[in-house]
């Protein structure tokens, strides 16, 4: 069992390497729905399980799978609030994380006594299904870039009251090539 566990940790922990960037660059939603896909088939495959091997390698994709929405959470919060409300909505999504936890210890035991260990881990699968479908349907991509929307910076006054003018990329090429040149013209006046 803790072989297992060390494992799942393990990917938990190194597989953000995968989820993150994804997150980045195509948006929160399909990395929500590909891990939770990953946690659904590896909770429906240990009802069936068996062997050490297996218990392995099920906590090896299931740790890749949890990974993914562990650290999108983070960026969905930093996505849908300001500044100054994060810190308290971070601490809102680690209490209930960590209370999920103490109540699921609690459960699992009572569902353990009852129904077997198996239960549990189909009863985590049936959740993360109905999270799917919730995410499928009713969660909107938190992943677009507000300032194309919005009028505030195009308007911006900097302390002068002067209105700012905004660096394009063909003003930085003109920079770049007139440095370039006075580059050159100094070292051939050197030589």
């Amino acid at each position: 069992m803790n072989g297992g566990s060390s494992l799942n940790y393990l990917l938990l922990g190194f597989f953000n390497i995968l989820w993150t960037p994804m997150a980045m660059k195509l948006g929160r939603k399909p990395v929500y729905i590909l891990s939770s896909l990953l946690v659904i088939i590896t909770m429906s495959w240990s009802r069936k399980m068996t062997g050490v091997t297996q218990w392995f390698i099920n906590n090896l994709i299931n740790g890749m799978g949890t990974a993914g929405y562990q650290a999108t959470i983070q960026l969905t919060i930093f996505d849908m609030f300001y500044v100054h409300e994060r810190g308290r909505m971070l601490a809102v999504y680690l209490f209930s994380r960590d209370l999920g936890a103490g109540i699921g210890l609690i459960s699992g035991g009572r569902m353990n006594d009852t129904m077997g260990w198996r239960w549990s881990q189909v009863l985590v699968g049936i959740m993360t299904a109905v999270a799917v479908v919730v995410f499928i349907f009713a969660f909107e991509e938190t992943l677009f870039p507000r300032f194309l929307f919005t009028d505030d910076d195009q308007n911006a006054i900097n302390d002068d009251g002067h209105k700012l003018e905004y660096i394009t990329k063909d003003v930085l090429n003109e920079a770049d090539t007139k440095k370039n040149h006075a580059i050159t013209n100094n070292i051939q006046r050197n030589h």
